[in-house]
């Protein structure tokens, strides 16, 4: 799935991710969740990072409710961003890009979370962090050295555990419920920056400067490139607090922005976000530190859930998350398959993070002649009954999702009009979906995407018009990573009217039945009517929406 997760979000599902022991262990060694819901999170691997899978950290944001922007193969920021991740980047920023980020980070109220590595004999260079930091004005840096610990560690010196929390208001935030350290498998140190010059953080006092966490008093700091630069600090004999230990792992800057408040940086010494021997868990990758467990994730989790605001807007949502919910809206209908719930003429537009969220039902309903507008996710959708969700005659534009559908079986989407959204329909871990007389034109990335875990759904005569035009690597405007999907009937505007079109993704798809001609199935009375209701509930509808400004910056 990461080819085609180049600016793409993932609608969140609202659902508390409790991680337990293991079955053999008797207590509960923690429950940690993200609390923040409708905010948005932009995850960079377009530098090349060593540590690229950032898996557990997506889905928990998302599944929270959040939106959430892999960036794989180019850096972008959307402006409306409210935390951007980036592990050990193995490349150098652009101008272009730093001043992105300080444009971004300028606005206030954002959290910065950047990460290193140890210098890996030379692979890795914290200079091009160092760089970002210097344009960011930060008082923070990268060693250049890499952290040992031969007591504490997980049956490796160089897969280190992180056992000293700091004292300071910010530092018992994030370490609330942590019983014990975090893993960090071969990090570095990090180091003040004062007055030009490298400062060590253990004997030095910063303002807006706190260490959240600490390596022992037993780890040892190596310089393993053997340079000889200055953020080799804490490797040099001369340093000036202890010979060895207690280096400074995670670190913490406030810093003041023209914002109306306060920006947040967090610096750590690895990517402890992210997949690569559990660090973003609970469970230790060799079984032997701590018996077993560790805190990363709740470490990580506090920090998002405390820098981080939910964006939740009640008025510009539609949400249900039981049956009993569609009495409570007052919704016509009966929940039968012949008198389903109407859900219908209701124009959503602004800053709602969803439109209509539907989850955990067993009722049928349907959801038509509504229009959507510069939401993050238009509608969303998972865990409801078989063959009971219809979707239809539906205006979705300027969204940055526009239909996201999670564990659904038999849903129909059909004869909704999809413009100018980052992705237009989002199929994961569903079957016998049918997606018919759609028009979907204009996505900056597919118009249609199917997961590795969706199958048996059938994709026939929808007009894709002009989608994937800011997926360089994209060859065609929809894709498949499932198993028996059948696309045919479709009409593609770049076809070029031979043959099959070929579908990209792992499943090697190909519509057999391409129709070379715009299908003219879409209906458009509902257009008006939902004008109608958007000049009563709103003073001014914007028709024209600023699109790829808005969504990619």
């Amino acid at each position: 799935m990461k080819k085609y997760l180049l600016s793409l979000l993932l609608m969140g599902f609202l659902l508390f991710n409790v991680q337990t022991l293991e079955k053999q262990q008797s207590v509960l060694a923690y429950s940690s969740q993200i609390d923040v819901r409708g905010a948005m999170f932009v995850l960079d691997i377009s530098h090349e990072p060593f540590h690229d899978v950032l898996d557990n950290l997506y889905l928990n944001l998302s599944e929270s409710g959040n939106a959430v922007v892999l960036n794989d193969a180019k850096f972008r920021l959307d402006s409306r961003a409210d935390a951007l991740f980036i592990p050990d980047p193995y490349t150098e920023f652009t101008t272009i890009e730093k001043q992105m980020i300080k444009d971004w980070f300028d606005q206030g109220d954002k959290l910065l979370f950047i990460s290193g590595d140890s210098d890996y004999g030379g692979y890795f260079q914290p200079s091009h962090v160092n760089n970002l930091l210097t344009y960011l004005e930060s008082h923070v840096r990268l060693d250049s050295t890499a952290i040992y610990d031969s007591v504490y560690n997980d049956d490796a010196d160089f897969r280190v555990a992180a056992v000293t929390y700091g004292v300071t208001q910010t530092a018992l935030i994030a370490s609330e419920g942590c019983m014990a350290g975090i893993m960090m498998h071969a990090p570095c140190a990090i180091l003040g920056y004062n007055d030009s010059k490298y400062v060590d953080l253990r004997n030095t006092t910063l303002p807006n400067v706190e260490v959240l966490l600490s390596y022992s008093e037993n780890a040892t700091s190596y310089d393993s490139d053997v340079s000889a630069t200055d953020t080799d600090v804490y490797s040099l004999d001369n340093i000036s607090a202890y010979e060895n230990g207690n280096y400074p792992a995670v670190v913490y800057e406030k810093i003041s922005t023209s914002g109306s408040s306060d920006s947040h940086l967090i610096l750590a010494g690895e990517a402890i976000y992210s997949d690569y021997k559990n660090m973003y868990s609970q469970i230790t990758e060799n079984r032997f530190y701590n018996g077993n467990l560790q805190y990363g994730r709740m470490f990580v989790n506090n920090i998002i859930n405390h820098f981080v605001e939910s964006e939740y807007d009640a008025n510009q949502i539609t949400f249900v998350e039981s049956d009993a919910d569609f009495i409570n809206y007052g919704f016509p209908g009966s929940g039968t398959q012949e008198n389903p719930y109407i859900i219908e003429d209701y124009c959503y537009d602004g800053s709602g993070f969803f439109g209509i969220y539907i989850s955990s039902t067993t009722k049928h309903v349907l959801i038509r002649n509504c229009t959507f507008f510069n939401m993050i996710n238009g509608i969303g959708l998972e865990y409801f009954a078989s063959n009971t969700v219809v979707i239809e005659n539906n205006t979705i534009e300027s969204n940055m999702i526009g239909v996201i559908v999670l564990e659904s079986d038999s849903i129909i989407i059909k004869k909704n009009f999809i413009a100018d959204c980052l992705e237009g329909i989002q199929l994961y871990s569903s079957q016998y979906a049918e997606i018919m007389n759609n028009t979907i034109r204009e996505c900056l990335s597919y118009g249609v995407v199917l997961d590795r875990s969706t199958n048996s759904c059938e994709i026939h005569h929808n007009n894709f018009i002009n989608n994937s035009y800011l997926l360089p690597e994209a060859e065609s405007q929809a894709y498949d990573d499932g198993r028996d999907n059948r696309f045919h009937h479709n009409y593609y505007s770049d076809y070029n009217g031979k043959g099959d079109y070929a579908i990209d993704g792992e499943a090697d798809n190909v519509d057999k039945e391409p129709n070379p001609s715009e299908i003219k199935t879409i209906k458009v009375n509902f257009l008006f009517i939902s004008f109608l209701i958007t000049l009563i509930a709103i003073p001014i509808i914007f028709l024209k929406r600023i699109r790829k400004q808005n969504l990619i910056h």
